[in-house]
């Protein structure tokens, strides 16, 4: 197929390191070593590009952050794309959810073709609370007109309901996936062991929490490294942390890096940590838990229904994130490391059964063929 991936959002930098970048990166290329002609619509691109999709950078000269700036924007981006569209003429068009665009629809109805329209997250709610929105109404109106009346793809259970509340006519769970050869690096043992989180650095990521486990274990004397690497809005809190605890010696800040230095930085871990914050309506589908797994590394999570889904008992989850507990859980992988190692090894060959990006989007590019399913794709019973 010709698949147009439609992605307004500004945020989300191509070539980034961000979460979500890294997602739309890792999904076209798979699509693409498939064999499908990719063309990905951005707004934002700062780095490498996915090999093998063909990258139309949509200039929005964005002179505003306010969120009129951010409407206005979201028409030029329409307008620009329904130029490119014509000229390509795609059989299916993938769409991303992004605040303020709501002409998804419109765009596929106007070609005759297929929509997609994958969810990540209640997007106006999500910015709401973490970053405040002045235009509401205008918000809320734009993402139910984005999602009624669309096939959907959801990152987890915890989004069909909101997805069905907005209009969708189907709703299909697919969580994230990984690439799991580009992970399948030789491991290297370390004394003293590290300890490692790879992701942002924001407040619902619980990293303060592991900082506090860690000087908790230094101070047992189960001597270690803790690794940081990413960046974020929390880093100058966690630092202050570290400079509290007189923490420096064990505590390294990498900072950003390059997503394709990642499996090597793994590879040099023994135990990954993903101490988010529990929430009631927690949506996430996180790619560095499968990213952990997909490593061969004993992993620490929160325990939430969609990482159970991912995980399916081949972690340590914790159902209170405190120091003390994320302290218990670290420990006894150190107390039992033949034990972890077997976890971490069924952990492995899970993740690249059920969840390498070359199932998941397989699994994706199907829904139309199964547009009312809610169930994890390519999964039975006997799987567990």
């Amino acid at each position: 197929m010709r698949i147009a991936y439609v992605l307004f959002d500004p945020g989300i930098p191509i070539g980034g390191t961000k979460g979500a970048s890294i997602h739309v990166r890792e999904f076209c290329n798979s699509v693409a070593n498939q064999g499908h002609e990719v063309h990905l619509l951005a707004s934002n691109v700062v780095g490498d590009v996915p090999a093998g999709v063909t990258i139309h950078r949509i200039e929005l000269n964005l002179t505003s952050k306010s969120d009129n700036g951010k409407i206005a924007a979201a028409g030029i981006y329409c307008e620009a794309t329904r130029k490119i569209l014509a000229q390509i003429k795609p059989d299916l068009i993938y769409e991303r959810l992004s605040m303020f665009f709501p002409y998804g629809k419109l765009l596929a109805d106007e070609l005759g073709v297929q929509r997609l329209l994958e969810i990540n997250a209640p997007i106006v709610d999500e910015r709401i609370t973490h970053f405040g929105v002045s235009e509401i109404d205008r918000a809320y109106r734009a993402e139910r007109d984005a999602i009624s009346g669309s096939d959907v793809i959801v990152v987890s259970d915890a989004l069909v309901d909101y997805a069905y509340r907005n209009g969708a006519i189907s709703v299909r769970v697919v969580p994230n996936g990984v690439d799991t050869k580009r992970f399948d690096c030789p491991r290297v043992q370390n004394n003293p062991p590290r300890i490692g989180f790879v992701g942002s650095l924001k407040p619902w990521h619980g990293v303060d929490i592991l900082v506090s486990a860690s000087k908790i274990l230094n101070d047992e004397g189960l001597f270690h490294r803790l690794k940081i690497v990413g960046d974020g809005p929390e880093k100058d809190n966690l630092m202050n942390l570290v400079d509290q605890y007189d923490a420096r010696d064990w505590v390294e800040f990498t900072g950003a890096v390059n997503q394709n230095s990642i499996p090597d930085i793994l590879a040099h871990l023994d135990i990954g940590v993903a101490p988010y914050l529990p929430s009631d309506r927690f949506y996430f589908s996180p790619l560095k838990i499968l990213e952990y797994m997909s490593s061969g590394l004993p992993v620490v999570a929160t325990n939430t229904d969609s990482i159970r889904k991912i995980t399916q008992g081949n972690v340590c989850l914790i159902d209170e994130v405190t120091p003390q507990n994320v302290a218990h859980a670290i420990r006894w992988i150190f107390s039992n490391p033949l034990a972890a190692a077997k976890v971490a090894a069924r952990a492995k060959e899970k993740t690249k059964l059920l969840f390498d990006w070359n199932e998941v989007t397989k699994s994706i590019l199907a829904s139309g063929a199964d547009e009312a399913s809610c169930a994890l794709p390519g999964v039975r019973d006997d799987d567990f």
